[in-house]
């Protein structure tokens, strides 16, 4: 087998590699399937599937269009695994409206020994089936999932057949196949490259919101130390008002206490001022009453003086 051969097959088993059943179990290539074409029984339930066997096949065909490709022709339904490959291929000519019968025809005369170019010739007939049928559109996409040699292969696949379609609507169906799938290649790769740049800008958003976010847990660290240094200055402003308030309001008490004593104080001489003030209106009137009698008295003692002298008078003019 040549190194461009074992290339395509590499391809084909990567294609093959997008189908649903692949995805439990093991594809390998093992040539040896290659020399003896006998029948392997029960291989429904197989883990490991050589790419070289009728079951792989029949697997492919059983997914891309299972009305048709159905469990009652399963390889394990037939004698010989060349009556299986005999059987599908029949049905994957009738697929495909007898219009790759000239390939359909070399590989059947060579059942008894194939080769992997048959394989390859049969894989390509699978991949085209694949592109025509009812889930193309998944099958494309999946297409598009494989590497980018792998598409290429598949491109030239189709190519290939196209080249051997007699049937001119067919032609163009492959044609826009073909565009179609160079296409979703090209959008494929633009995809790519639009993907690449919004993970770029995605990855600088999120160094910026990073940075930003160390900015913000940096500003609202700072401003909550300035805010808790607020805080304790006016809080310590708080306590010094209170103890002047508390200082001012005990002087305050103690003045007014000192003030009520002091009024007291003066009420008290107050009082003795106007009780000494009655006494001394008491004794005013008593001094001028006394001084009435005084004056009363000088004038009796007046009286008597001239009633001595002039009794001494008298006296005298006896004598």
């Amino acid at each position: 087998m040549g190194d461009m051969e074992k290339q395509y097959m590499i391809h084909i088993k990567e294609f093959i590699q997008t189908f649903c059943f692949a995805k439990n179990v093991e594809i390998i290539m093992d040539e040896s399937n290659l020399k003896t074409n006998v029948k392997t029984q029960k291989e429904n339930n197989c883990k490991v599937i050589n790419i070289y066997s009728c079951y792989a096949i029949w697997l492919c065909m059983n997914e891309i269009y299972p009305s048709w490709f159905d469990i009652s022709i399963h390889p394990a339904q037939f004698e010989t695994e060349i009556d299986a490959y005999e059987c599908l291929l029949k049905y994957l000519n009738e697929y495909h409206e007898k219009k790759y019968e000239k390939i359909t025809k070399q590989i059947l005369d060579k059942l008894s020994a194939l080769t992997i170019n048959e394989f390859i010739d049969i894989y390509s007939l699978v991949i085209l089936a694949a592109l025509v049928s009812d889930d193309k559109q998944k099958h494309i996409n999946n297409i598009l999932s494989v590497s980018h040699e792998t598409q290429k292969y598949i491109h030239n696949v189709v190519e290939h057949l196209d080249k051997e379609v007699i049937n001119e609507s067919l032609r163009t169906e492959i044609k826009q196949l073909k565009e179609k799938v160079k296409y979703f290649e090209m959008e494929n790769d633009n995809l790519n490259n639009c993907i690449t740049e919004k993970n770029k800008i995605i990855e600088e958003d999120k160094e910026k919101m990073n940075n930003l976010q160390k900015q913000i847990n940096a500003a609202c660290e700072k401003t909550k130390n300035q805010y808790m240094n607020q805080i304790e200055e006016h809080e310590k402003k708080i306590n010094e008002l209170q103890n002047n308030l508390e200082k001012q309001m005990k002087d305050k008490l103690h003045i007014e206490n000192d003030l009520k004593n002091k009024i007291k104080e003066l009420e008290d001489e107050q009082n003795i001022l106007k009780q000494e003030n009655a006494n001394i209106d008491i004794l005013q009137n008593k001094i001028n009453t006394y001084k009435e009698k005084l004056e009363s008295m000088m004038t009796i003692q007046n009286i008597n003086k001239e009633l001595e002298d002039k009794l001494k008078g008298y006296e005298n003019s006896f004598l």
